[in-house]
């Protein structure tokens, strides 16, 4: 009989040790600012963010063109590779409910989300279509998307594109 209350007397310690551990996980962006799913309607802000309840997300394991691409033409024309993404994201998320679970965040502090609409996954589909590209440590899923995608000369395929190496974080969230 002695060990039972002497058990009890621990459980408020636990509980209080893994609220610490949670809130610091929190703190540091171990469990970003949600730990839960969010789903709604969205907005794309860009090739690889959309917006939703006032969220904003970043695709994770995919890259997308922003202002600091140059995109060219086959023909070698320069054009706005980065609207195109956007548009294309924006396509996707029209008239339908996107649900998304989070990922951490990357190494601009942005939070990342594994993002689908109707069972479809949004970073797949941005890569299959060709304007965006598999990144980072997730971005090995994307892979064979990607290749496909060169191969059959979809979106950015179609011509040339340079992708800066180490971009810096952008101002804003897109």
């Amino acid at each position: 009989m002695a060990a039972f209350p002497r058990a009890e007397t621990h459980r408020p310690r636990r509980a209080a040790l893994l609220a610490a551990a949670v809130a610091g996980m929190m703190a540091f962006g171990g469990a970003g600012a949600w730990a839960d799913e969010a789903a709604g309607r969205a907005r794309a802000v860009g090739g690889a963010t959309i917006e939703i309840a006032g969220q904003r997300l970043r695709l994770d394991g995919i890259a997308a063109p922003d202002g600091s691409w140059r995109c060219l033409s086959r023909k070698g024309r320069a054009y706005d590779c980065a609207d195109i993404a956007r548009e294309t994201l924006a396509s996707f998320l029209r008239g339908v409910e996107v649900a998304c679970t989070p990922a951490g965040r990357d190494r601009c502090n942005r939070e990342l989300a594994t993002c689908r609409v109707r069972r479809a996954d949004l970073g797949l589909q941005m890569v299959i279509s060709g304007w965006a590209v598999a990144d980072g440590p997730e971005g090995g899923r994307y892979k064979r998307a990607e290749r496909s995608a060169q191969t059959r000369r979809q979106g950015l395929w179609r011509g040339r594109f340079e992708r800066p190496a180490d971009a810096p974080c952008p101002r804003t969230d897109d």
